[in-house]
Parts: structure tokens; sequence; C-alpha cells
């Protein structure tokens, strides 16, 4: 696993307006996740900021999804990957999200996620799975 330190935000600038950095942090018996950055284009669409905020404090449909997702790269301990319709304003918008954990010693101290639009059809409810190799290429094919 990466450290977080292993990645400077200079280097991401392609990709930036979607990306989240969030920190998963103790909540009862289970994780929720700060948003350290809540990505420019999600602010926008959504018209609030989450940046320091909890992910389970989101006032919106989809938050059930976004914890299982996150949770997911917790389990896993890998990159991981989902892609699903949302509604988002008005509309339904498929995303596709790819997020890799960042740890050290202790274990994964941050989740990178990354969000990109699909078309509606290439994007069927599926639950959130491991990013390996037979995965990425799957993905791949399907771009």
């Amino acid at each position: 696993m990466p450290r977080r330190t292993d990645f400077v935000a200079e280097e991401l600038r392609e990709w930036i307006g979607w990306l989240h950095l969030l920190r998963p942090v103790p909540d009862g018996d289970d994780l929720d996740f700060i948003y350290e950055v809540f990505s420019t284009r999600s602010s926008i669409g959504a018209h609030y900021e989450m940046t320091g905020r909890r992910v389970g404090e989101w006032d919106d449909d989809r938050v059930a999804v976004a914890l299982e997702f996150y949770r997911a790269v917790m389990r896993e301990k890998s990159p991981v990957t989902f892609a699903a319709p949302e509604r988002f304003e008005k509309d339904f918008i498929a995303f596709r999200r790819i997020a890799l954990p960042f740890g050290d010693e202790t274990g994964i101290t941050h989740i990178l996620a990354h969000l990109s639009e699909l078309p509606i059809a290439g994007a069927g409810h599926r639950e959130p799975v491991r990013l390996d190799l037979e995965t990425i290429q799957i993905v791949l094919r399907g771009a």
C-alpha cells in the first residue's frame, strides 16, 4: 500500500476536480470517513461542501452506498471499484468510482477516491469489487 505522502497533489492535476481524500474514523462498531478533501465537482453539483465532515453526515440518499464503498476498501485492503447510475441534481448520471487505500505499518490511514462519468448503459448497479488485474481489464474494455 502506498503512503499518502507518496502522492503530490500537483501530479494529480488532471483529475483533481473529481478526487476525494478521506480518513477512516471509528463510528461505534463500524467505520465512518472524514472528507479531508471533498471534490470540487461534487461540491458544485451538490451545492454544499463536505470537506472536514463525515460521510455519515452527508444529507443525501447515496450516503449508504458511499459508506459501503469506503468500508469495502478497508475490508479488502486493496483498490476497489464500483459503478452505478445515481441521481445527480435533477438527472441520473452514472459514475465509476475507484478508491485507492493509503497506509503505513498501522494499517489504512487514508483513501483516495476518483469519480468519472460513464454512459448510463455502462453502469449496472454493482457491489464494490476488489480492483485486481482481471477487473482492470474489464473496466478498460468497457471504457
